[in-house]
């Protein structure tokens, strides 16, 4: 039996989250400690008590991926037998898929991450930038509108319903009360800035410095990206996907189903089950199981791991 890992992104945070797995799992607090090390401040102690701070860019990316971390290390520990054939992460969560998918080691990675967060956060003081969640029946009358909109951009395909736009603060405020009459399911992010979009570039260029020190290494275990959609094999490649991803749009339901033809199952790790929910949507082949709190690894007897 054949399992694709996939893991959240920013926005899917919460305070608390992961401390029933530091408290219950050594493998897992083990993680939290050692990334307070790494970062040089406590991490853990933002994650477990301080909301407002792990709402801003430079806290909450490295939080949620310590917090898979922490879930998925939880999971080998109870589970040694059971190990990806492939993974993939939305935006944020590409970095927690390249660590599964053992091609970086946890301190490169979560160093690596860090840097990205602060670029991100140092970009979004450029400009003042939103991102519009969209959901329609629709999409085809969603692209009409906007494309005679200028500075917004297509951030997210997440399904064949659902997108992401990012953009100027103004530009995103307009194609919101115009996308009134198409759609009542709009939401504003609770983001810093326009991610995935072309005000990021300012990140992308100091970004691209950082990509190219960090050692990134063969492995077994397939990566689909956000970039391309589909499994990407060759480091160089990797890495120029790393850095594209800050201003290219994801393209997670392409991934998916670009994914399922590789497994059995999906496992979604980390907090929420947004891409549970999503993987629903598409009706795909393979079951997908969201692994969020200690109690959901009790999902994993249901299904013959060892098989």
């Amino acid at each position: 039996m054949k399992f694709g890992y996939i893991f959240p992104s920013q926005g899917m945070q919460f305070e608390g989250m992961g401390q029933d797995f530091f408290e219950n799992f050594s493998s897992s607090k083990n993680i939290f400690l050692k990334a307070d090390k790494i970062l040089k401040y406590s991490i853990t102690d933002i994650i477990f008590n301080d909301f407002k701070k792990l709402s801003l860019t430079k806290y909450c990316q490295p939080a949620v991926f310590i917090n898979s971390v922490a879930i998925l290390e939880a999971i080998n520990e109870i589970y040694p037998y059971l190990s990806p054939y492939i993974a993939a992460g939305l935006s944020l969560g590409e970095y927690t898929a390249l660590y599964a998918s053992k091609k970086i080691s946890f301190e490169d990675c979560l160093t690596l991450l860090s840097r990205r967060a602060e670029h991100m956060s140092e970009a979004c003081r450029l400009s003042e930038g939103k991102m519009l969640a969209v959901v329609s029946k629709d999409l085809n009358l969603i692209f009409e509108v906007i494309k005679n909109i200028k500075n917004i951009y297509i951030a997210n395909l997440n399904s064949f319903d659902q997108i992401v736009l990012s953009g100027e603060k103004n530009a995103i405020l307009n194609v919101l009360d115009q996308l009134k009459k198409i759609t009542k399911k709009l939401i504003i992010l609770d983001v810093e800035g326009a991610f995935h979009s072309p005000y990021m570039q300012p990140a992308e260029e100091k970004y691209k410095l950082d990509v190219e020190k960090v050692n990134i290494q063969t492995s077994d275990v397939k990566l689909v990206m956000n970039v391309n959609a589909d499994v990407v094999y060759n480091m160089k490649s990797i890495k120029n996907n790393l850095i594209k991803q800050l201003t290219s749009k994801v393209r997670w339901y392409e991934s998916m189903i670009n994914m399922d033809r590789y497994i059995d199952n999906f496992l979604e790790i980390g907090c929420g089950n947004f891409l549970t929910n999503i993987n629903n949507k598409l009706k795909l082949r393979s079951k997908t199981i969201s692994i969020q709190n200690v109690d959901d690894l009790n999902k994993l007897k249901s299904i013959n791991v060892k098989k």
